[in-house]
């Protein structure tokens, strides 16, 4: 399992970089727990075609703790999705003075 660290109120940037161009019309979310209405469950936040070879997307986490995040991709406009095989990551929040 991955973690990553990330600082309360301050923006968490995730990009995913392929080796070939995406196709034209994808579609991708981070599925996390940040943010999410209630615990344990999950939020989606959309990535951003930066490039045909580059998604991003930014996230500001509210709570500190320790939450779960994956990513699922669409290439039909979100009838259907493919979600991450790999083992949710995670990432650790920490207060501001931890920074």
């Amino acid at each position: 399992m991955h973690y990553s660290r990330a600082v309360q109120g301050k923006s968490l940037f995730l990009s995913i970089a392929a080796d070939k161009p995406f196709p034209p019309a994808i579609t991708a979310n981070l599925v996390t727990t940040i943010n999410a209405v209630a615990d344990k469950k999950w939020n989606r936040v959309p990535f951003r075609l930066e490039s045909k070879r580059l998604l991003t997307c930014s996230i500001i986490p509210e709570q500190t703790g320790v939450h779960s995040f994956r990513v699922e991709f669409s290439v039909n406009g979100g009838e259907s999705w493919i979600r991450d095989n790999v083992p949710d990551a995670l990432v650790v929040v920490d207060p501001p003075q931890a920074d």
